[in-house]
């Protein structure tokens, strides 16, 4: 079992979506994607939603005080955390520095692909943003050098179309969910499509239209995207939501359905073409293979009957980090071990912790060889904005301390850190 998870690729780690719908309502939609050979095409996730990693190091963006953003990098090798700037007299406060960013109303990402970096600008759902910042509030998407350098505009979405979910990549082609709003003189129509841009001229290629309200995408494994949309029930009861799990071919532009899944009965995570669920009433772990459709039960993570409920955090290449919940007291962090077939607490609470939770443990955020990369401190801070009326309201955000541990250590709670040093 080992073996096979080592194959998976780290990045595919995915968010829960909470839906219900019917096998006979999936679009299978015509060609409209030009037929293509096989991509390997791969979710590009975080363990932590801080940023996103790879082999060398991990992209984020962090605020400054004036709302403002740089781009920093953690160097695994050095243990240095700088801004994305080879500049050394560089303040990194305005447009000639490569890791400044300008505050738009909009969000951003930072994903290496490859020997390439994406800027990717999600753009703001206000229409203001638009008429205040222009094009920059729009969804835009830069490519440029692992270092910062050579950014450039590649694709530039509509005003009123979004992103949503996570990215899958190729070597050359970037894919997202794009939802857009179509406001019309008697109603608002709401729908997505899967947005192909080549990473090289920015050609954009769209899916047929999707009805299913929060499409997104799960995970991706050959040329295929494994997607999931949600839907109320028919009571609208928010208890009886469902993800609804489909297989896109990005070759020939159809999907078929897979199956549903109920979060009120398991918790669950993608992984290239694997499904892991534990079931919050047994503790009952599986593999199911989406690609073979064959399914594994693996293990019981519940060490005695008083967890009820479980929450699966992230896959890393030695096993599963996930957290049991029990009614009164602190989640649990807990790590099943693929190497031992075990269940092991974890104990490694955080340094500096100014969240709400005294009794959070440290994340883990990426892999490095034999060791992990970890948030040891969170401290909170506060940054200014100012809105497109001149107005200005502040927002708390996390400040954040790194370190590097071994793996041994940290499934054996063992708390040898490597501290990683930011400028």
């Amino acid at each position: 079992m080992k073996k096979r998870i080592k194959q998976i690729s780290l990045f595919c780690i995915v968010l829960m979506l909470f839906s219900s719908c019917s096998k006979n309502s999936t679009n299978n939609s015509k060609t409209v994607l030009p037929a293509q050979e096989t991509e390997d095409i791969q979710c590009v996730d975080f363990l932590y939603p801080i940023g996103y990693a790879n082999e060398t190091g991990l992209y984020f963006t962090e605020y400054g005080s004036n709302g403002n953003s740089n781009i920093k990098f953690i160097d695994f090798l050095s243990k240095k955390c700088v801004s994305l700037c080879s500049r050394p007299e560089c303040l990194h406060q305005d447009e000639t520095c490569t890791s400044w960013l300008k505050y738009c109303e909009n969000t951003f990402s930072t994903v290496p692909v490859n020997d390439k970096l994406l800027l990717i600008y999600n753009g703001s759902f206000l229409s203001t943003s638009y008429h205040a910042y222009g094009d920059d509030a729009l969804t835009n998407i830069y490519v440029g050098n692992l270092n910062g350098t050579s950014m450039n505009k590649v694709a530039t979405f509509k005003p009123q179309q979004t992103l949503s979910g996570k990215y899958a990549v190729s070597l050359d082609n970037l894919y997202v969910v794009t939802s857009e709003t179509v406001e019309n003189e008697n109603d608002v129509q709401h729908y997505s499509f899967i947005a192909k841009v080549d990473l090289e001229n920015g050609k954009m290629t769209e899916s047929e239209k999707f009805d299913f309200p929060n499409l997104q995408i799960e995970s991706a494994f050959k040329n295929n995207l494994i997607l999931s949309y949600s839907q109320l029930s028919k009571n609208d009861s928010l208890n009886e939501f469902k993800s609804n799990i489909l297989l896109y071919n990005t070759a020939t532009g159809k999907n078929s359905y897979l199956l549903t899944i109920d979060p009120t009965e398991v918790s669950y995570k993608f992984t290239n073409n694997f499904l892991y669920t534990i079931n919050h009433q047994s503790g009952e772990l599986k593999a199911l293979d989406l690609q073979s459709n064959t399914e594994e039960i693996i293990c019981n993570v519940y060490q005695d009957n008083s967890a009820k409920e479980v929450f699966i955090k992230g896959i890393v290449t030695e096993g599963i980090i996930f957290d049991k919940r029990t009614k009164g007291m602190p989640d649990k962090s807990c790590f099943f071990d693929f190497s031992s077939n075990k269940v092991l607490d974890i104990n490694l609470p955080l340094q500096a912790n100014e969240s709400l939770d005294p009794n959070r443990n440290i994340e883990i955020i990426a892999e490095y060889g034999n060791k992990y990369v970890v948030i040891v401190g969170l401290l909170m801070d506060s940054v200014t904005f100012s809105n497109t009326t001149g107005e200005n309201y502040t927002l708390p955000i996390a400040r954040y301390e790194f370190a590097l541990i071994e793996k041994d250590n940290y499934i054996n709670s063992i708390g040898k850190y490597e501290p990683i040093f930011c400028s």
